[in-house]
Formats: structure tokens, C-alpha cells, sequence
């Protein structure tokens, strides 16, 4: 089985081609903060040892997430693995900036202090890799920094690719079935089951009179519900197909 490499930025639907790659059966490698490998890797990339990132790849089969994404780390690993499958994940430039600034801000949204109280609530190596990767030490005033390097990573990354014919696909997840667009490059068939979308941000409403809501009746379903409702949904998935074949 062909790796796979999503290399676009967190925020561009990376958790659900993660979720997906797995409903595919990949072995996949999950950029979640609490999972010990993600800080590791993400500074290794900082520090550059590349060798123990190359060790690494050795345990999965499909990656997503910074360092993955987002650097020019797709260049080794288009060397280690020259028949590698790799995904530009993407999203209106605008859009994305709203999506990570709102996360960087989840625990405080003065913009000078967010990126030290980010890391203060143990999001430490994405706050390392925030800095480094876009050269900020803080969220004001660095807006327009941070897309230039979105933007710039995007056109490199294509023009690397082509260049070197390398396989690859871009995919906007905004825009697009990700089973139309993932299965065909990766040769696989489309799951019965919907693509995922998780960690979607909420989409404004036009206002509407309507009677009052008490907070209590409010139903939010956190990230981490709405991936292990996912995953119970693939579970029976796979579950009814066994005991469709078997009959």
C-alpha cells in the first residue's frame, strides 16, 4: 500500500480526510494534541532531524497534520517514498485565517497574549510550530504574514509536484465530496458511508423570529464526540457488512 501525505494546513479539513483515510482502511497517523507522537514529530521537524521523521512514517500509512502539512517536509518525503500518494488540502486563504485564529483564541482572544496562553493549556507543540513556521511571536498584527505564507506554500508545493511528477490531487472539502475525489486517486472503491466532517466551524444563519431557547435545551456536540460518534458509525458499518456476506 502507497503512503499517503496530506501536506495542506491544519484547518483545511485535515481531521476528517484523517477519519476518512481510516474508513479506507489506512493505518493513519491522527494529529490530535493530546496524542503523544504529534508534539514529538512537530518538533522534530523543528529541529530538523530528519532521519528520526523518516523513522517515524515507518508506523502509519497515511499522515495529516503539521509537520505534515504545511512545511516543505513533502519534499523528503517525496524522496523516501517516490510512488507516495500526496493531498493539497485547501480552503479560501480568508476562511482558513478565521478558522486557526479562532482556535489560537478558543482560551483568550486578546491577540498579543493568545499564542502564550495557547501554550499554557498544553498545546505546546503547535504553538512551537505556529512560531517558527509562520516567524511570529504573536497573533496582532501578523495576519497578513501568516497568509503570505499559506498562500506561498500552496504554489511551491503544486509546482514541486508537477516538477517532479509526483502523484498528487488538491481538494477543497468546502467545496467538494471527498469520496469523489480521494477514492478515484487512491484507487478505491466509495464507502456507503457519508465523508466525514468534523471540526467544522458553525455556519452563520440568517436571523429568524422564532420562539425563545433555554440554554439548557442547547445540544453541542464537542470535537472528540463527534469523532467517537464517527467512529461507532464505521464500526457498525463494517459490522453489517459482515453480516451481510455472511448470509
Amino acid at each position: 500500500m502507497a503512503k499517503v501525505f496530506c501536506v495542506g494546513f491544519s484547518k483545511t479539513g485535515t481531521t476528517s480526510f484523517e477519519y476518512a483515510m481510516e474508513t479506507l482502511g489506512y493505518k493513519v497517523y491522527h494529529g490530535h494534541w493530546e496524542l503523544k507522537h504529534n508534539d514529538y514529530v512537530m518538533a522534530l521537524w523543528i529541529h530538523r532531524d530528519l532521519e528520526e521523521i523518516r523513522r517515524m512514517t515507518q508506523y502509519w500509512d497515511a499522515f495529516a497534520d503539521a509537520p505534515w502539512g504545511g512545511t516543505d517536509l513533502y519534499r523528503d518525503l517525496h524522496e523516501w517514498y517516490p510512488d507516495a500518494k500526496f493531498v493539497l488540502t485547501l480552503r479560501d486563504p480568508q476562511d482558513w485565517y478565521r478558522s486557526l485564529e479562532r482556535m489560537l483564541t478558543e482560551f483568550d482572544t486578546n491577540l498579543q497574549t493568545a499564542l502564550d496562553t495557547f501554550h499554557a493549556k498544553a498545546r505546546y507543540g503547535f504553538t512551537h510550530f505556529v512560531r517558527q513556521r509562520f516567524g511570529i511571536s504573536q497573533l496582532a498584527g501578523s495576519k497578513e504574514r501568516i497568509l503570505e505564507h499559506y498562500k506561498a506554500h500552496y504554489e511551491l508545493a503544486e509546482e514541486y509536484f508537477v516538477r517532479n511528477k509526483a502523484s498528487y490531487v488538491k481538494f477543497d472539502c468546502t467545496k467538494e465530496d471527498g469520496w469523489k475525489v480521494l477514492c478515484p486517486f487512491l484507487g478505491k472503491d466509495i464507502p456507503t458511508v457519508p465523508y466525514p466532517h468534523l471540526n467544522a466551524a458553525p455556519i452563520a444563519q440568517p436571523q429568524i423570529v422564532a420562539a425563545p431557547i433555554v440554554p439548557s435545551q442547547i445540544k453541542v456536540r464537542p470535537p472528540r464526540v463527534q469523532r467517537v460518534i464517527h467512529k461507532l458509525k464505521r464500526t457498525l458499518s463494517k459490522l453489517m457488512s459482515l453480516g451481510s456476506a455472511k448470509t
